[in-house]
């Protein structure tokens, strides 16, 4: 192998050391040797930034899902055919439900063209079973000359619509229990399968229980609304939707994870006592409102005079099987308004309304008052005795898984609370409106339920009394309602808790009654109880009822008796409808011009007695008379003795003497829909159709202003309960600013000469003091 010298060129072998031409040496032609040292390796250039890392050859793969996405997931991809198994349970409870309701005929004549059949029954029924779902429920109808449910005669056009809320509570109730009965067999059954179910079956079982439960209910939602011979029946499927959905995932899960709810309270006190006050307050209601029931139908059927029940026929066409099913759909509201009225709330129904004959109003309310004109003064002692009963057993009921005082209070307000919420939806709304040939409308609403807030009132008293009474009964019944601690030992364990077995559910020990473990008893048997302390028991318990009477019973009585005084006899309440406040009252109206002839009186003279200070221009008073000024904006004269007695559904005054038996009664009606002498006419129908207005006999019914206003006049007799006749005269107006005001005068016939003049003197003093 040959080389060739750096110098010369020349060519010479690569091992010659030196060129044999020029003779000098030639540099090695070699690197460096095979093992270098560090020290001989150059040090690379320092860039001016540190380069970015060169991408990898492949790039990574997707990320993990979310730990949302991966639950959905797993809730996708579980026991879908078990879940459906728990759904059914509901499902199938509204189908047979809605048959139950299908099947009676409702008191139609099967040969008839209009009959509804049973397919058409079965899906109204499914209709109103999704109001208590949270479904609405509206019926429209139209028609145009054709025959429908509803007659029109031919060449005219006709629609309405109805909107009703009157939920049955039972449909809920009965959902719920119906879905856990599923969800505990399904649990049941997954618990025991292998491998050991994760922390996490729970929620993801809600997922599907609750989607399928929910889809089953909205199927039959949308299959329920139906047309019957042009009249719709509508639901909202989609409310019902999210009240199945919200109720299915919350009793899967409730039923699910009993055991890590139950972990996650003992180390929360705070939280721990309001669950557990709050279970106090569901118990005691579920207890009280059965006996409700019971004693409602004892107290019927005790009461029953033989009676044919015309109201329930027309409502159920006479189908006795029809009655027994609606009565029972409407339990849990029935027994609502029950304890209400047992605790001193009225059922109060207000009408209004608009059409071809003006606009109407109309008020009624039933409480222990009116009770205790119709049956007696015994019946309003037995239901504030049973009022009583079932305020005392609230309290115990609540004490006895109380475990102090804070939670025992607080269990009393969460009991006022359901009882607020029951009492606002176990009435009734309805709005309705319509029209004729598309030129003449009309118009409608109606409430009807438990006076809200007297219920507020009476129940804090009632419930009240209980709370404060229980602790001492259960001590006299030798059970202290919660266990004695040492002084410095707080009522709830707040150390670390035990944690769940490692096979989760399956292991975790199942626990009944309280959420918490039921305290540890005093060791030692009690002591016995002294002869002489037996003896005090009797005398505390005698004393603890009559104290517990005082603070409820007292008080809904006394607040009755201030509200409705000067109202207590039957003229009051049976003679005196003002302003078509109610069917049993007639109205009062002050009239000028009345037409009477009135007796010659004695010159007026001056006097200084009256109730307020008397407005400008103040008439002359006649001897014997004197003015007064009401605080609802009027004033007129009355006889000396007369005074404000009463205030009657915020509208209806009572002027009278210490007798009761002549008054004044004056309505106040803020934008009457209707004129004064519409709303006799309807009054009057009343009148002649009611049992406690025997002989009714007209005087007269006519048109007539008054003061320059529009109003009418009526005046007539009848008999009341005692055989005594009855005269009372009315003259209604409305004022300027749409007020109706109303003066009723009623008496005995045989002293009408000298009421007459009264009348006369009262309606020539009446103005109004708020517009002057």
């Amino acid at each position: 192998m040959t080389s060739f010298c750096p110098h010369c060129g020349a060519e010479a072998p690569t091992e010659a050391r030196f060129c044999m031409r020029c003779g000098k040496e030639r540099s090695p032609q070699f690197p460096p040797p095979a093992t270098p040292t560090a020290l001989d390796q150059p040090l690379p250039p320092v860039p001016a930034h540190q380069p970015p890392p060169a991408p990898p050859a492949h790039p990574p793969g997707p990320s993990g899902p979310s730990p949302v996405g991966a639950f959905f997931g797993r809730a996708l991809r579980g026991d879908w055919a078990g879940a459906a198994q728990a759904a059914l349970w509901p499902v199938g409870l509204l189908l047979v439900g809605a048959v139950a309701l299908a099947i009676p005929g409702y008191g139609q004549n099967p040969d008839a063209d209009d009959v509804v059949g049973f397919g058409d029954r079965l899906r109204i029924a499914l209709t109103a079973l999704m109001h208590g779902l949270g479904g609405s429920f509206r019926v429209t109808a139209a028609t145009g000359g054709g025959s429908s449910l509803f007659d029109s005669a031919s060449g005219t056009s006709a629609s309405g619509a109805l909107d009703l809320f009157m939920p049955p509570l039972l449909v809920p109730v009965l959902w719920c229990a119906a879905l856990l009965i599923g969800v505990r067999v399904l649990r049941a059954r997954l618990l025991l399968a292998p491998p050991p179910p994760a922390r996490t079956l729970g929620p993801e079982t809600a997922v599907r229980v609750g989607l399928l439960a929910m889809a089953g209910t909205v199927v039959l939602a949308l299959f329920g609304q139906p047309t019957v011979q042009q009249v719709a029946f509508h639901t909202s499927p989609f409310l019902v939707a999210l009240c199945t959905l919200a109720l299915g995932v919350g009793v899967t899960v409730a039923a699910f994870q009993r055991a890590d709810i139950v972990q996650w309270l003992t180390v929360r006190p705070g939280v721990a006592a309001a669950s557990r006050a709050f279970g106090s307050a569901v118990r005691a209601m579920a207890w009280v409102l059965p006996l409700v029931l019971v004693a409602g139908f004892v107290v019927g059927i005790v009461a029953d005079d033989g009676r044919d029940g015309g109201d329930v026929d027309n409502a159920t066409g006479g189908s006795v099987a029809a009655g027994i099913v609606l009565l029972a759909l409407y339990l849990p509201n029935l027994a609502v308004t029950g304890l209400g009225f047992v605790w001193g709330a009225p059922f109060e129904a207000d009408l209004r309304g608009s059409g071809l004959s003006g606009g109407r109003y109309e008020h009624d309310a039933y409480g222990l008052g009116q009770l205790g004109d119709d049956v007696g003064s015994g019946a309003v002692i037995g239901v504030l005795a049973f009022g009583l009963v079932l305020a005392l057993l609230v309290g115990v009921l609540i004490a006895r898984r109380s475990r102090d005082r804070r939670e025992l209070y607080l269990g009393g307000g969460f009991f006022c609370a359901l009882l607020l919420v029951l009492g606002a939806v176990s009435g009734f709304s309805m709005k309705t409106s319509g029209g004729l040939t598309g030129e003449i409308s009309f118009g409608g609403t109606g409430e009807g339920g438990l006076s809200v807030p007297e219920l507020l009132l009476f129940g804090l008293l009632w419930v009240g009394g209980g709370i404060l009474l229980a602790p001492y009964l259960l001590r006299l019944g030798g059970r202290g309602p919660w266990p004695a601690a040492a002084p410095d030992a707080a009522p709830f364990a707040t150390g670390p808790h035990e944690p769940l077995p490692a096979g989760g559910f399956a292991d975790a020990p199942t626990r009944t009654g309280s959420l918490l473990p039921p305290p540890l008893p005093p060791h030692g048997p009690p002591p016995p109880v002294p002869a002489r302390q037996a003896d005090r028991r009797a005398g505390v318990w005698a004393a603890t009822l009559l104290a517990a009477l005082v603070v409820g019973g007292g008080a809904a009585a006394g607040v009755l008796l201030l509200r409705d005084r000067g109202d207590g006899t039957d003229d009051a309440k049976d003679n005196a409808p003002v302003a078509a406040q109610t069917e049993q009252t007639a109205q009062t109206a002050p009239g000028g011009g009345t037409g009477t002839s009135p007796a010659p009186s004695a010159p007026p003279t001056p006097t200084p007695g009256q109730d307020t200070a008397v407005p400008s221009a103040t008439p002359a008073v006649p001897a014997g008379y004197r003015q007064v000024v009401d605080p609802q904006g009027f004033a007129f004269t009355v006889p000396g003795a007369w005074s404000r007695t009463g205030v009657k559904n915020g509208s209806q005054i009572t002027y009278s003497g210490g007798t009761g038996q002549e008054k004044y009664l004056v309505g106040v009606i803020p934008m009457a829909p209707y004129t004064s002498y519409e709303n006799f006419q309807n009054l009057e129908r009343h009148a002649e159709d009611d049992p406690k207005k025997s002989g009714y006999q007209r005087i007269r019914l006519e048109r007539n202003t008054f003061q320059g206003r529009p109003g009418a006049l009526w005046e007539y007799t009848y008999q009341d309960g005692t055989g005594r006749t009855v005269h009372g005269i009315d003259q209604s107006y409305i004022a300027a600013d749409g007020t109706e005001y109303a003066i009723f005068l009623t008496g005995a016939d045989a002293d009408w000469s000298g009421l007459r003049e009264t009348y006369r003197i009262g309606l020539d003093s009446w103005r109004l003091t708020d517009t002057e």
